[in-house]
């Protein structure tokens, strides 16, 4: 296939500022038992370097990059599932200098009655590029995910996070941050029709460089409401940002969310199709 920064560039609707890139993959997949499946991928894309339309664009270098991975799945008897992938990537710049990264993506999900919980550890080097750029680069995290439910009316739900990000070398010095972030959210069936919902999320950021940090605080409330195909939503959230070093980077936002849906199809759920038709104001 190819990829375009956008249909209209796609069609030449508009000038394109972006070179167009062919893509190619494959995806070998083979299931060694019940419970224990590998596979294998490769993708490569290479840029027209004659694609750009925009005459005020000039292609400083072409971008063409390889991707391949290989990855298990394990599901255990007792319901335990754990997931891996290891990749490489290699990103060809021309004149300039190229890069070779790797990436490596645990994952694993289980349960512990009645609490759900799923886990995870993944490290992308700075240098590792994406097909499409879905997966960024320079990150490394653990985290840790635990779901419940309380009197089939109540859904709590809770994730930590611990993150390290790091940019690539400029011409000044590669940027690293440390973040920790903790959420919780609360979801409540009141009845058939009305349901609220609170969330919180603190997070606090620290360069390990220059020893800079902040901290942000984030509340959130909101009602939903649903009847003969319509689905209303109204969300409100404060965020409060604090540095630590420099109060006049401090700073408090509140963000008012409305949305408001119709279900246009059979009112029978489990028919076959379904279309709804919803706007959003914030």
């Amino acid at each position: 296939g190819i990829v375009t920064d956008s249909w209209e560039t796609a069609t030449n609707q508009t000038l394109r500022r972006q070179a167009i890139r062919d893509v190619y993959g494959a995806k070998l997949e083979k299931n060694l038992a019940d419970n224990l499946k590998i596979y294998f991928t490769s993708q490569t894309a290479r840029e027209e370097r004659d694609s750009i339309t925009d005459p005020a664009v000039t292609l400083l270098a072409g971008k063409n990059n390889q991707t391949h991975s290989f990855g298990v799945e394990i599901n255990t008897p007792a319901g335990i599932k754990v997931t891996g992938e290891a990749a490489v990537s290699h990103l060809d710049m021309d004149s300039l200098s190229d890069l070779d990264g790797r990436a490596l993506v645990l994952d694993s999900e289980f349960k512990i009655n009645p609490v759900s919980f799923k886990t995870g550890y993944h490290k992308l080097d700075p240098e590792f590029v994406s097909l499409l750029g879905k997966a960024t680069g320079g990150v490394e995290e653990f985290y840790g995910i635990a779901d419940t439910k309380f009197f089939e009316a109540m859904a709590v739900n809770v994730e930590v996070r611990k993150a390290v990000s790091k940019t690539l070398p400029s011409a000044i010095a590669a940027v690293r941050k440390q973040t920790d972030t903790l959420t919780g959210k609360i979801d409540y069936i009141i009845n058939s029709r009305w349901g609220v919902n609170l969330q919180s999320t603190g997070s606090f950021t620290r360069d390990l460089d220059t020893a800079d940090s902040n901290s942000s605080q984030i509340f959130g409330i909101g009602a939903k409401y649903r009847n003969n195909g319509w689905k209303l939503a109204a969300n409100n959230s404060l965020q409060a940002v604090r540095n630590v070093q420099q109060n006049t980077f401090d700073a408090d936002t509140t963000n008012w969310k409305l949305t408001a849906s119709k279900s246009l199809g059979p009112s029978n759920e489990s028919d076959d199709w379904g279309l709804d038709l919803g706007a959003d104001y914030n």
